[in-house]
């Protein structure tokens, strides 16, 4: 049993398609609706327009603002790992390498 089918379908229409996978798995994945997708936010975290096609923070606060269940897969929780290890790693080669990397650098020339 679904339990908020009702509040669910008066904000995201299913093909007949999406209904009867919905009804024989319990679950159904849909592409992304256009209003939701070309929906463009302001994202406080990067100070900066961004599109949910294009960016996972936009996707879930585009989401939330419209009072859908969100389902966070591990796929997105990875991705968010690699995002913030690639952040750390570029900040600490930027404020704490670059000079050490720029004189050895300038002594093996």
């Amino acid at each position: 049993k679904i339990v908020n089918y009702q509040k669910f379908s008066e904000k995201i229409k299913l093909s007949p398609e999406a209904l009867s996978l919905l009804r024989s798995n319990g679950f159904v994945v849909i592409p992304t609706p256009l209003d939701i997708a070309e929906r463009e936010v302001f994202l406080m975290s990067s100070r900066q327009n961004a599109y949910p096609k294009d960016d996972f923070v936009a996707y879930y606060k585009v989401i939330g603002e419209k009072d859908l269940p969100i389902f966070i897969t591990t796929d997105s929780l990875l991705h968010y790992y690699h995002i913030f290890f690639d952040t750390t790693l570029m900040k600490l080669e930027r404020d704490l390498f670059y000079k050490d990397i720029w004189a050895v650098s300038k002594n093996l020339l």
